[in-house]
């Protein structure tokens, strides 16, 4: 065996070559161990990744599965809701003391939302603004009417449904008689209906919910920026209601794409709730049956819903045959951008309630709400 082994060593020592076909007829082309080595080596690469990459791969995977960082949208609420607890700190102090209080609170609402909006904005570099104005006030179309009536109808008597029930949990505030008895109706529409309706579609829908959205996908962008809708409104009583509302409107942004048409709802709601709030109020005062107007509210949403569900299935299809007339594939809209690839639900949900400012931005409500009232 030894023999043999030295023999066998020594054949392949004196050998420095290995015939190898050339693919021609009786040709032959000589070829160095260490050539084809490398080339072997080159070949299963190809096929085989060292292990090095395949840790920047796994890597690369469990960052795309796992970490979403959405820090921008909350910590611009930050901003907003510190600006707003100042400035009531001022209005209290009366240091902005006038005859008419909602023209000076009109001014603060454009101060405590727009110029943390511009500021983001300027920051930024023409490639994110070009991104912040996909949702911009362009017109939308016609056919978009009853999607956003039937979407105005699922806001008004889901957050009816949910004020009227708190009022029964909690009581009711008679705020807004004495609004109706002491100030004019302009500068209460203003304050209350238009300024409102405007500033904060700008900030949560048009730029919190571009943010989510490029980081979360359109889910995290809905969930992430209704939740901040209802924490910048201060009112632990009407949370689900402002919740509610905005999972609404970040809906609709997300189906038509139109900042407007969030803005037409928005407003629409709040002009119809500066009545109805006050007729709730009254309502929970009577001898009405509370279970009654529970079974009414419920019923009317439902049907609402359904008309909802109706119209953003006709919108979604109407989309989906206009995107197929130009590649030839039909896409659902409404799904085919809720969750960007590689992401879990769950990581996706823990990046947005997880994150150093969102959990910010909660402790200032908290502390707004249950010690600065």
């Amino acid at each position: 065996m030894r023999q043999d082994e030295r023999k066998f060593g020594n054949a392949t020592s004196d050998r420095g070559s290995v015939n190898v076909p050339s693919g021609k007829s009786g040709g032959s082309s000589n070829i160095k161990n260490s050539d084809a080595n490398k080339i072997n080596v080159s070949r299963t690469s190809q096929h085989i990744p060292s292990g090095n990459n395949t840790k920047a791969e796994n890597s690369y995977n469990k960052g795309n599965t796992a970490t979403v960082k959405c820090n921008i949208p909350a910590a611009i609420v930050c901003v907003v809701m510190l600006l707003f607890i100042s400035a009531e700190f001022l209005l209290k102090a009366d240091v902005l003391k006038t005859q008419n209080p909602y023209v000076v609170l009109v001014i603060i609402q454009f101060l405590v939302f727009i110029l943390p909006c511009a500021f983001f904005s300027a920051t930024k570099n023409s490639k994110t603004n070009a991104e912040l104005s996909t949702y911009n006030l362009r017109l939308f179309s016609p056919k978009l009417f009853g999607l956003i009536l039937s979407a105005l109808s699922v806001m008004l008597f889901g957050t009816m449904l949910l004020k009227y029930l708190g009022y029964i949990l909690f009581g009711f505030v008679n705020s807004t008689t004495v609004i109706y008895e002491s100030h004019n109706a302009l500068a209460l529409i203003a304050s209350t209906v238009l300024v409102p309706a405007v500033v904060e579609e700008i900030l949560i829908r048009g730029i919190v919910f571009t943010e989510y959205e490029k980081k979360a996908g359109a889910l995290g962008a809905i969930i992430g920026s209704s939740f901040l809708f209802a924490l910048i409104h201060f009112d632990l009583k009407d949370f689900l209601s402002y919740l509610f509302a905005g999972i609404i409107l970040a809906t609709v942004l997300h189906v038509t794409r139109s900042l407007l048409a969030t803005i037409t709802v928005h407003l629409l709601n709040n002009t119809i709730c500066l009545f109805t709030d006050t007729f709730l109020k009254r309502v929970s005062k009577e001898s009405i049956s509370s279970f009654f107007v529970i079974f009414l509210l419920t019923v009317l949403l439902l049907l609402a819903l359904f008309a909802m569900f109706e119209a953003l299935e006709w919108v979604c299809s109407a989309k989906a045959d206009s995107i197929a007339n130009g590649n030839g594939r039909k896409t659902n809209i409404l799904t085919s951008r809720l969750i960007p690839q590689n992401i879990k639900i769950l990581s996706l949900l823990s990046s947005i309630f997880t994150a150093p400012s969102f959990i910010i931005a909660l402790a200032i409500y908290f502390v707004r709400v249950l010690f600065l009232n």
